[in-house]
């Protein structure tokens, strides 16, 4: 079970540095469509392709450091990222009359799993 979590939480972060980090350098319109956003203008897109850029690029760059050398800090930070992205998906919903995307609710959830889960072990190893 432990290297199934090494492997998942590994694959986890790979995913949000490569693939959704990756995706706001290179083609931060897919990047914006993948997360159902509108590609905005001007000074709101030097926003949008930065903040978000830099939080999937941090978020899986801190969870496969944290893989990698066995650092359960990086994973922590890591799941406390996405655990606080779920948890303003769900207060845009009830606070601010957004609608909630529910599986990508469901997706964080399960990564703060795997990642602070993965932590607890390599952590509790040392």
């Amino acid at each position: 079970m432990d290297k199934v979590l090494h492997v998942l939480a590994a694959l986890a972060g790979a995913y949000f540095l490569i693939f959704m980090g990756g995706s706001w350098i290179f083609t931060p319109e897919i990047g914006a469509q993948n997360l159902q956003m509108i590609y905005m203008e001007g000074a709101a897109r030097n926003s949008q392709i930065g903040d978000l850029g830099a939080l999937f690029l941090c978020m899986g760059g801190f969870a496969c450091y944290g893989v990698w050398k066995k650092r359960p800090d990086f994973l922590y930070a890591s799941a406390f990222l996405i655990g606080i992205t779920a948890i303003m998906r769900v207060l845009a919903g009830l606070v601010h009359d957004a609608p909630t995307i529910w599986p990508f609710v469901v997706i964080e959830i399960i990564t703060v799993a795997i990642w602070a889960g993965h932590a607890r072990k390599i952590g509790g190893s040392k």
